[in-house]
């Protein structure tokens, strides 16, 4: 358990990794709008190693973006301004094969297959997810997309 109170399970660099990790950590942009989970899971990420930077709408990501490369960014799916289905088209025009796991609260297998389709995503969590099921599968993205999780400088 973590400080939080929730497990946070293997598959990210592990929390005290964090302490050891240069510049070369997985820089992870997290898009939520709801600030408390938003600070929640970037805390957690952040605790299990990763650097976060995060935005509240798909507006904000897209200005981060234009100054800063990320590894990976995660995403809620239903946001006000610029969701996450319009931020993945951006994405993929002006960022191509940045990896995208995008979360959302009300989708169906069928919507999961066609967003999954439409826009390539890497991963598509269901909320709610469980902190050990967000480090899986951001540590799987980033290995599929063959970042080092073992540079450390």
């Amino acid at each position: 358990m973590n400080n939080l109170g929730m497990a946070t399970g293997g598959g990210g660099l592990g929390g005290l990794a964090a302490l050891s990790l240069g510049i070369n950590s997985p820089r992870i942009l997290l898009v939520e709008d709801d600030r408390c989970l938003r600070r929640l899971l970037a805390r957690v990420l952040r605790f299990e190693g990763y650097a976060v930077v995060t935005a509240g709408n798909g507006v904000e990501a897209l200005k981060i973006l234009q100054e800063q490369r990320v590894s990976l960014v995660v995403t809620d799916l239903c946001m006000p301004g610029m969701d996450g289905g319009e931020l993945t088209r951006q994405l993929e025009h002006h960022y191509p094969g940045t990896p995208v796991i995008v979360i959302s609260g009300e989708c169906d297998a069928w919507d999961r297959f066609e967003l999954r389709a439409r826009h390539n995503l890497s991963r598509m969590l269901v909320k709610p997810i469980t902190v050990e099921t967000l480090l899986k599968e951001v540590s799987a993205t980033l290995q599929e997309c063959n970042f080092d999780l073992s540079k450390t400088d």
